[in-house]
């Protein structure tokens, strides 16, 4: 991953977050379904990103927020048995809809 990770950002550029985001809002209805989990721990990027992707996207971005006290901004590296037993939960609940 840590290899990987000076092509990702060379890849995930400003430019191309504005032209997904106009893409995205463009498409309400693909934003439907989505669900927000949030670390608390998180010493890279904090809430206020939500108020700024509202704002980039329109009211369809208002998503729900399920926060995550013990998690920081990579929890699937830091602690991948809690995040793989949740994001099981989260699939088998949006199977029932």
């Amino acid at each position: 991953m840590r290899a990987a990770l000076p092509d990702f950002f060379a890849w995930l550029t400003p430019a191309l977050l504005r032209s997904l985001e106009q893409e995205l809002a463009d498409r309400p209805e693909s934003l439907e379904r989505i669900q927000v989990w949030w670390g608390g721990r998180d010493a890279v990027v904090d809430l206020r990103e939500l108020d700024w992707t509202v704002s980039a996207l329109g009211a369809a971005a208002r998503w729900p927020l399920r926060r995550f006290p013990e998690w920081g901004h990579y929890p699937m590296i830091d602690e991948p048995g809690a995040w793989a037993e949740a994001l099981g939960g989260a699939v088998a609940d949006a199977a029932k809809v």
